[in-house]
């Protein structure tokens, strides 16, 4: 019930994206199409260090973010051993990973979603390795839990970035490169898409975390099995489609 929350967490946290990746995927794309290079490091620029800071703030506040999920949950060292670490490093995976987040859209903006799915196929892999490998052979607890799957995570994250700055060798992410007009323009089309973000979020993760609050995380599992293999059997679903 704790792990489940903490997931719940994740998707609220990530809503600090405030539209950024997305916006970021058609600005580059269009000043590529006009060949306009320092128009689109500026945008580049003014995403990753604008999330970078966001991220950093979320890092500084994550002590007072944790105690208060904790106590909203009821949670103790006693009747919940580890959810504090976990809490942390949930709030801590969410602060690392919204720079590296333009890397989606570094692909995204030259259509190279194959990619993006391969560096996460990776992540998945080593994560289902680790998984089976800890629960067969270990005693694993929550934060060990949480290690694997942020940190697989992270690592497609991190490929993801990485590669895609490979892909966009004239880019440039040098400070400097920030203007107030890119600032203007990410931050106009981020509301827009962060308004259609927040009504999914509320819809997929709001309800069933305030019913997880409601119920309190040892009842939590009752409703979160069944929705999550339903929630499964819909990808192979898709994929037949």
């Amino acid at each position: 019930g704790v792990w489940l929350m903490a997931t719940q967490l994740v998707a609220h946290l990530m809503l600090l994206d405030v539209g950024l990746t997305n916006s970021l995927i058609r600005f580059l794309a269009g000043q590529r199409a006009l060949h306009d290079i320092k128009k689109a490091s500026s945008y580049l620029v003014a995403a990753f260090y604008t999330l970078l800071s966001i991220g950093f703030l979320l890092l500084l506040m994550s002590p007072f973010l944790s105690s208060g999920f904790l106590y909203s949950m009821q949670l103790t060292s006693d009747n919940a051993p580890g959810a504090e670490g976990l809490i942390i490093l949930t709030i801590a995976y969410v602060a690392i990973s919204l720079p590296l987040r333009v890397g989606h859209g570094l692909h995204a903006s030259v259509h190279r979603f194959d990619v993006i799915q391969f560096f996460d196929s990776i992540g998945i892999i080593i994560r289902v390795a680790l998984i089976v490998i800890l629960f067969n052979w270990w005693q694993p607890k929550l934060i060990h839990l949480g290690m694997i799957v942020f940190g697989s995570t992270m690592l497609s994250a991190v490929l993801t970035f990485v590669n895609g700055l490979k892909l966009n060798p004239l880019l440039s992410l040098r400070l400097k490169g920030i203007t107030r007009s890119a600032l203007g323009d990410l931050s106009s089309m981020g509301v827009a898409a962060l308004i259609v973000t927040i009504s999914s979020v509320l819809l997929m993760q709001s309800s069933p975390m305030i019913t997880g609050y409601s119920l309190g995380p040892a009842k939590v599992l009752l409703i979160a099995f069944p929705l999550m293999i339903y929630s499964s059997l819909t990808h192979f679903g898709n994929v037949i489609a």
